[in-house]
């Protein structure tokens, strides 16, 4: 491997950055951070042929077209020369594949599986500010900037439904503070944000533990599995104590008469809202911090 994975720095959350640099600037950021990985080769011949192998080892990263370099993430890792080669394609995969509605499990998912927590802090830093950016583009202003979705040339992908729960995961994963990326969402008060509240209210884990995990080889699968579980409940908390059932009236209330579909969602998410199961005591709190602390 290009180095050992280091663990970034003991922050537990980082603030969401409302003002990130641009989006080619993001993306270049994260090219530049994971281009020391590289390419493993011996992949297993009962998931690819040597000639897909081949094919892959041969493409330039920043050049690479989705299908030459794709089929790793329909396979176990370790299928594909194991995370070395997951991180050599990291940013192109995130460029192109971000979207792809084929993948039996998203991109978040994966990345959490292999210990995305426990990335150098160089690269993580860079992950963050680039979906602050696809927050950004996303949730304000429409776009998948500086992601490709379904309509680019290189692209034939359809735009998932749970795409709003797909990029919040991402921040999530990523350790955004959770309160922030929900406060924020209420003050851009678009329809795109109001239908990515309404995700997570309607799914009690937006932080699913993984079946498994590709850690490195001094990292506890069970103190991981345990943060995982700690984030998510951090992160509904979080919801549920940023949210009150007051604000989703008002909302419902303010579009019930002009949009008819965001209205029936905020109508559905009612039977949801359930503060008195996911809002922690301070003693709570401060035990899942430090779950999550110890897989840092």
């Amino acid at each position: 491997m290009a180095g050992k994975i280091l663990p970034s720095e003991n922050q537990l959350f980082y603030p969401f950055d409302t003002s990130p640099p641009d989006g080619g600037r993001c993306i270049d950021d994260v090219y530049e951070a994971f281009a020391g990985y590289r390419f493993e080769g011996v992949w297993c011949l009962q998931c690819f042929t040597k000639e897909l192998e081949l094919n892959a080892q041969r493409q330039r990263v920043r050049e690479a077209s989705a299908s030459t370099f794709d089929m790793i993430y329909f396979e176990h890792p370790a299928c594909s020369g194991g995370i070395e080669t997951f991180l050599h394609f990291l940013p192109r995969g995130l460029e192109l594949c971000f979207f792809d509605s084929r993948h039996y499990t998203c991109f978040p998912d994966q990345m959490l599986k292999l210990g995305v927590f426990q990335w150098r802090a160089n690269e993580q830093a860079a992950l963050r500010r680039l979906f602050c950016r696809v927050a950004i583009s996303w949730f304000s202003e429409g776009t998948t900037e500086p992601l490709q979705g379904p309509t680019h040339q290189t692209s034939s992908w359809i735009m998932r439904g749970d795409t709003p729960l797909h990029i919040l995961q991402a921040l999530f994963f990523l350790r955004i503070e959770p309160a922030e990326v929900f406060r924020w969402l209420l003050k851009i008060d678009t329809k795109a944000a109001w239908y990515g509240i309404a995700q997570l209210l309607k799914d009690p884990s937006p932080v699913e533990t993984p079946v498994y995990f590709e850690l490195a080889e001094d990292r506890s699968e069970a103190d991981y599995i345990k943060a995982c579980e700690a984030l998510n409940r951090l992160c509904l908390d979080s919801l549920y104590t940023t949210l009150s059932s007051e604000t989703i009236f008002e909302k419902w209330a303010e579009v019930n008469e002009t949009d008819s579909r965001l209205s029936q969602e905020l109508s559905d998410v009612e039977s949801y809202y359930d503060p008195a199961t996911f809002v922690l005591s301070n003693k709570q709190r401060e035990e899942d911090q430090c779950l999550l602390r110890k897989s840092l």
